[in-house]
């Protein structure tokens, strides 16, 4: 019915669409332009952190320390963002085990308050609908706060993704 390159086509671009997770292909992060004063420097996956954890990080070793935990199982070791640790903080957020692709940390807000900053974050789930890889993931993510003196209060809310029909 349909001329063979057609089909070939076709067969690519749903291949494609089928190894994005709902949450790769939906959550613009543009942290520059949406969250003024934040900026997203590391966002995965696949993280050798399998417990969910959040930390606020202000010196190069605890940086350097957190990266090679996390970044363990790959070979080589990636270098890790650059920072100055003169001028920002670090706070990194894992969400730990997630039984299927499809999970994702979005960076919501950042906003700062009297006592300090506000981060807020939502741990994006795949709905029922979502087509979804069969493999544990380890969602994070590590964003650059200005200013290196101010407590961090980090929000994490869940919230599901409708993939529709």
């Amino acid at each position: 019915m349909y001329p063979k390159q057609f089909s070939l086509v076709i067969g690519v671009v749903s291949s494609l669409v089928a190894s994005h997770s709902c949450a790769e292909m939906a959550i613009p992060n543009n942290p520059e332009k949406d969250r003024p004063g934040s900026v997203l420097i590391a966002e995965g996956s696949h993280s050798a952190i399998e417990s969910a954890r959040q930390t606020v990080i202000g010196d190069k070793a605890a940086f350097a320390a957190l990266w090679a935990e996390h970044s363990a199982h790959q070979n080589p070791v990636p270098a890790p963002p650059a920072v100055d640790f003169t001028m920002d903080s670090v706070v990194a957020v894992f969400a730990g085990n997630q039984p299927t692709g499809g999970h994702a940390l979005a960076l919501t807000s950042l906003e700062k308050t009297a006592s300090g900053w506000a981060l807020k974050l939502s741990l994006v789930v795949p709905g029922p609908n979502c087509m979804t890889t069969q493999a544990i993931t380890q969602p994070w993510m590590m964003v650059r706060i200005p200013g290196h003196d101010l407590p961090v209060n980090i929000h994490i809310t869940p919230v599901q993704r409708d993939c529709g029909q």
